[in-house]
């Protein structure tokens, strides 16, 4: 498979179905290599995204993992650059009650250019 060159790494959580499946295929599309996660029960949805992704010409990895537990997402975060490089952009698709991971997910982006949102419309960089 011929891969394309990237425009940077994205790192979609909940993207084992709806929203976040479509946003990794359209940052996909877009040029961008793509990290999913998704809870460990959805495994499988996460194993054919990546197959559609890796078709695209995308390098991508796939990260299990809980964003409200800080072990996981430190543990996401760290194999995400380990296997595919610096973080350009992180999608935070979830269905939570609590925003404890998004908050420790964009602590640990270091130098986040995507525009991570904090609720006052303002990139946390």
């Amino acid at each position: 498979m011929y891969l394309m060159s990237s425009l940077g790494v994205a790192l979609i959580t909940g993207a084992s179905q709806g929203i976040g499946r479509a946003i990794a295929l359209r940052l996909a599309s877009d040029g961008f290599d793509v990290a999913i996660n998704d809870l460990p029960s959805a495994k499988d949805n996460l194993e054919s995204l990546s197959q559609e992704l890796v078709s695209k010409g995308r390098r991508t990895c796939i990260v299990t993992g809980d964003v409200s537990i800080e072990a996981e997402v430190q543990n996401m975060v760290s194999t995400v650059v380990e296997k595919l490089g610096e973080l350009n952009v992180v999608c935070l698709r979830l269905q939570i009650s609590q925003v404890y991971g998004i908050i420790l997910i964009l602590d640990m982006v270091d130098g986040c250019k995507c525009g991570c949102m904090l609720s006052d419309g303002h990139c946390r960089q």
